[in-house]
């Protein structure tokens, strides 16, 4: 009997021990998860003061106070992590909100920007890649751009549109739309 005692007690105790550290651990990793969220949201609020926010990204900024040692730690950090260019502290920046032309090596160098392919046919139709015509090509990628072949490569332009937030890389395609469309299944 005081075997089986012995047994049950070791489990017994193996459990709560086990519990209690699970406890502990959990608790302590929550503190500072939470004081980890506390210090992003700080260093966040400093640096919405000098960046524009999304809806504003197109409208120029005011002269703002900002914290320069949190501005600098945030200048560190987007060069470390390769974020991009940044207009980060300069007053009264105005970002490109058309539709413009980029060098190959730009594309897809936002991370917050979303890259997509487009097919220039040669009769001008302009599609995705699930040949669905775009519609919109002045708002989307700009129709001058649809000039620009050749001027850093030859069979394709790279077009940025800050109001969409997005990379565009087009491909032409020396055949015509018709030719090439399949019908839908």
């Amino acid at each position: 009997m005081s075997k089986n005692n012995s047994i049950i007690g070791f489990i017994v105790g193996a459990a709560i021990g086990s519990i209690v550290t699970w406890t502990i651990s959990k608790n302590e990793y929550e503190k500072r998860m939470d004081e980890e969220i506390q210090s992003m949201r700080r260093i966040d609020k400093k640096v919405d003061k000098a960046t524009a926010s999304e809806n504003d990204i197109c409208e120029e900024q005011e002269d703002e106070e900002v914290d320069e040692e949190a501005l600098e730690n945030a200048k560190k950090i987007i060069k470390e992590q390769k974020y991009g260019d940044t207009k980060m502290g300069q007053s009264n920046v105005k970002k490109n909100c058309s539709p413009h032309v980029i060098t190959p090596e730009e594309f897809g160098e936002l991370y917050d920007y979303e890259k997509v392919s487009l097919i220039y046919y040669a009769d001008g139709v302009l599609t995705d890649e699930d040949d669905n015509i775009v519609d919109d090509v002045d708002g989307i990628v700009g129709i001058d751009s649809l000039n620009m072949f050749g001027q850093y490569e030859e069979d394709s332009v790279y077009v940025r549109n800050d109001e969409r937030r997005c990379d565009y890389e087009i491909l032409m395609d020396e055949r015509k739309y018709h030719q090439v469309k399949r019908p839908k299944i």
